[in-house]
Parts: C-alpha cells; sequence; structure tokens
C-alpha cells in the first residue's frame, strides 16, 4: 500500500525532511512542523547547558519537563536557515498552535513556493480534531 519515498513528519521532526539530502523522497507531508530552531537562552543558560550536558524542557505530549541535550541544540545549529524540502511537500498547521507558531509554516512556504504548500485549519497543535482531514490528504497526496 505504502510507496517508497513518502515521508510523514510531525512537530518537532518537522525539519528532517528537508535536512535529509541521501535519502530518496518523493513526497513528504507534516503536521505542524518546526521548520525553525525554537531553543531561545541566554548566554548564561547556553553555558550552563553545555556544562550540566541537558537541561529541562517543557514537552506538551506529556505534560511534564524531560531533558534535552546539549547536543541537540549544536546539531540544531546547522539548520538556522531554511533548507529546500527534499520533494513536493505539504504542510498542515493549526492556526492555533501554541507549540510551534504557524508563523514559521508560514515563513518557509514563502522561501519554496514552488515545492510547498501550506493549509492552515482552526485547530491547535495536536491536530486531534482534524485526524479524517488529515487521513485524506494522507489518502489524495502521499498515497497517489
Amino acid at each position: 500500500m505504502f510507496k517508497s519515498g513518502l515521508v510523514g513528519s510531525i512537530s518537532r521532526s518537522g525539519w528532517q525532511p528537508t535536512a535529509n539530502e541521501k535519502v530518496r523522497t518523493r513526497k513528504i507531508l507534516c503536521l505542524a512542523p518546526a521548520l525553525a530552531y525554537l531553543i531561545r537562552r541566554t548566554e548564561a543558560e547556553y553555558r550552563q547547558w553545555q556544562s550540566d550536558g541537558a537541561i529541562k524542557v517543557p514537552h506538551y505530549a506529556f505534560d511534564q519537563e524531560i531533558p534535552l541535550r546539549y547536543d541537540n541544540y549544536v546539531d540544531g545549529l546547522r539548520y538556522l536557515n531554511p533548507l529546500p524540502p527534499a520533494a513536493p511537500i505539504i504542510i498542515i498547521h493549526g492556526q492555533n498552535d501554541d507549540v510551534v507558531p504557524i508563523e514559521n509554516s508560514r515563513n518557509y512556504i514563502a522561501n519554496f513556493p514552488e515545492q510547498a504548500q501550506l493549509i492552515e485549519v482552526d485547530s491547535d497543535h495536536r491536530l486531534n480534531d482534524r485526524l479524517d482531514f488529515i487521513w485524506r490528504h494522507v489518502e489524495s497526496f502521499l498515497l497517489v
């Protein structure tokens, strides 16, 4: 049923399909992707993070703080500028997203209008109330 080279991505992993040049991707569907690096700290906080090796950050799905390694921050610095999509991409993003700002998706689309399409929906980050809508796009975009 699923053809090779199809990628789905959600939230923080959103930049990965655009970043991996070694994978032959035919189509990408992202849900509320974090296409811009979102970790903001003061210089002192960065130094402490590096020294400690990890910091606690809120995780909306677990409803608690979880450790985030400093290595993750260092890796993220490679993606400060948007990378072109590795394949045609559709982004579905909730207009009421309080976890990943929809403005990030709007900016990404503005940089790559011929390769990317943004579908804004009246929803939050989880998009749980749009699952049927999302599945229709999986069927009509990814699976054809």
